[in-house]
């Protein structure tokens, strides 16, 4: 068993923790919360916690001023490389909270198709995402209540209405194999957004 460290990945002893030990310290629980993170992260468009590292942000040049990078904390900036011409920090004028970078002597940034490569620090820790890393043992939660549901007819019914409920999974597998974890569930749009829309990078028009 493995304890949880400060300013860290959630891991599978967070989730015992949060389901009263209902889920283990397993390899299943694992799995589960790997699916849950990215689940969660695609949809925010971007890791929200915890705070990385020298991590390297990749984005296309939008041949303006104002550079857009996948992040809602921007903690530094250790240099960009915009298509070969590399800018320290001293060059450069960056929005926390925006994630928005700009080249002090106002020139614009280049216009290629991945030609921005960021080395960044980013993200929120523990604390600042406190409803972040809830929400992530949520979603574990309901997931695995889905799975082992006895009402689910068979693991790979894609569709059933009833009346006025209207039930569904994606067709796959059981077993660790189904932790592809029926896709409706993990990527269901209304539920990941009352749970995550407040760390959703919403995307330029």
């Amino acid at each position: 068993m493995t304890a949880p460290s400060s300013h860290a990945e959630l891991t599978a002893f967070d989730i015992e923790t949060y389901t009263r030990g209902r889920l283990k310290d397993d390899e299943s629980t694992e799995q589960l919360l790997a699916a849950a993170l990215v689940s969660a992260r695609r949809w925010c468009g971007w890791h929200v916690s915890p705070v990385r590292v020298d991590d390297e942000l990749e984005v296309d040049g939008p041949g303006a001023r104002v550079l857009s990078l996948p992040t809602m904390r921007l903690l530094s900036v250790k240099e960009i490389d915009d298509d070969g011409q590399v800018y320290g920090p001293d060059e450069l004028r960056f929005s926390r909270s925006w994630g928005t970078v700009a080249k002090r002597n106002r020139m614009r940034w280049s216009s290629g198709l991945g030609a921005v490569r960021a080395v960044v620090t980013h993200g929120y820790t523990d604390d600042q995402a406190a409803d972040f890393r809830l929400g992530v043992m949520r979603l574990v939660d309901l997931m695995s209540r889905e799975l082992t549901d006895p009402k689910r007819e068979s693991a790979d019914m894609i569709g059933k209405r009833v009346d006025d409920v209207e039930r569904s999974w994606s067709a796959t597998s059981g077993g660790a194999a189904g932790l592809t974890l029926g896709v409706s569930l993990i990527s269901n749009h209304q539920r990941l957004a009352a749970i995550f829309a407040p760390f959703q990078i919403i995307p330029s028009p």
